[in-house]
């Protein structure tokens, strides 16, 4: 017999009726298959935040997320209109040949901005002790309330890609939580910095010789994270150029750095995606060497996130 998912739903009729509701959708759970055992696989608390235009995006990164990473998972959505919380519960199970898994319990809170405040009390008691929270910011950070929601969570992650002003808001959070939070564009740039890795091994480094870097991009902010990288790991001159024409949104095409004699050029081959290194030395030029670009869904990288 192959291996199936079912859905289940429980709608909520009060905020105060989530345990209640809770109760239900576990009964419904339990009455599906009663004579297959029904083991819970949950691995972490998952609190995923977005408004109404990212609803759409977030959804379909749990749902690619969930099988491999089960979770609790919290889905607030923020509207941007006045609203009070409204809320519904949802179940995934898996049903094998001996038994049935439970890898998603996930509690949709749906309001206004005006209603953040009364999130943290919402969530705290509905959050599975013993197993690790995970906040993930799908959408630009809130002025108010942002210590009390971020104080839930054991770690703090972000995709700078959808933050009105990563440098500032990312520096904001560290701030409230004490520790740097997870940025999932930074994960996805980790071939450029491997790559990077590769041919600093060609080479001795010499912290007194100046370095230059020139990154080419698309619109976006790729090349600011990857530069900041740089200049704080280097303390390297950083000069970025944006290219608004075919090149696809947010991404590097190339990066060149300068290091006295020394001259690595990184380039993205988009139609092999890969990256091409090349190394010039002061007396030689080496074979250039290759590196895959795989292609990562956001689900993808928030995983790799729950695992660092």
């Amino acid at each position: 017999m192959a291996e199936a998912l079912t859905s289940f739903e429980q709608p909520v009729r009060a905020l105060s009726a989530i345990d209640e509701g809770l109760n239900s959708l576990w009964n419904q759970i339990e009455q599906g298959d009663p004579k297959k055992p029904l083991c819970r696989t949950l691995t972490a608390n998952l609190i995923a935040i977005t408004d109404s235009h990212g609803e759409a995006d977030l959804r379909r990164t749990i749902s690619e997320l969930f099988e491999q990473h089960p979770c609790r998972a919290f889905l607030l959505v923020v509207e941007p209109r006045p609203l009070e919380l409204e809320a519904h519960l949802t179940a995934r199970v898996r049903y094998r040949k001996r038994d049935r898994q439970t890898l998603l319990e996930q509690l949709d809170l749906r309001g206004g901005a005006e209603q953040l405040a009364k999130v943290p009390g919402i969530l705290r008691p509905l959050i599975v002790s013993d197993l690790p929270v995970y906040l993930y910011w799908a959408m630009a950070l809130p002025r108010t309330c942002l210590a009390k929601i971020a104080g839930i969570a054991d770690y703090n992650i972000v995709n700078s890609h959808l933050l009105k002003d990563p440098k500032e808001e990312i520096g904001r959070l560290g701030q409230v939580v004490g520790k740097e939070a997870i940025d999932l564009l930074s994960i996805q740039l980790r071939p450029w910095r491997r790559a990077l890795a590769e041919a600093f091994e060609t080479f001795e480094w010499d912290s007194r010789t100046p370095t230059r870097v020139s990154i080419d991009a698309g619109v976006g902010n790729s090349a600011a994270n990857l530069g900041g990288w740089l200049a704080t790991k280097l303390a390297a001159e950083i000069n970025i150029h944006t290219h608004r024409d075919d090149t696809p949104l947010d991404e590097l095409i190339s990066l060149s750095l300068e290091h006295g004699s020394v001259r690595i050029i990184i380039t993205n081959e988009f139609d092999a995606r890969r990256l091409r290194i090349d190394v010039t030395l002061a007396d030689r030029c080496l074979v250039p060497s290759f590196r895959v670009l795989p292609r990562r869904a956001i689900s993808d990288l928030l995983g790799d996130a729950m695992e660092l």
